[in-house]
């Protein structure tokens, strides 16, 4: 849909696998993106979108990612300026106003 359009982030999930002495092997997901705005991006996707039983239509059900008992384990929010010139990465400038 056009409107959203504002919301598209750039994503990609990593898998995890590690040894747990007590449990033995165990998995999960490493998720990284980047958007514009924390709240009408990231947020705004998991609260009304993954989190909704009917998006993107009535009784569609919880996103699959939801089902799974997930724990989070560690998260944060990273800035990243953006930079003046594309073909100078080195040339990071922050944002007016």
């Amino acid at each position: 849909m056009p409107e959203d359009q504002a919301r598209r982030i750039l994503r990609r999930g990593y898998s995890l696998i590690y040894a747990d002495p007590a449990t033995g092997i165990r998995g999960g997901l490493v998720f990284i993106c980047f958007g514009r705005t924390i709240s009408t991006q990231f947020e705004f996707i998991t609260r009304a979108w993954t989190n909704n039983p009917d998006f993107p239509e009535p009784g569609t059900g919880v996103d699959a990612i939801r089902r799974f008992d997930t724990a989070v384990l560690a998260g944060g929010y990273f800035f990243v300026p953006g930079v003046a010139r594309a073909s100078q990465p080195w040339t990071w400038v922050l944002p007016k106003g």
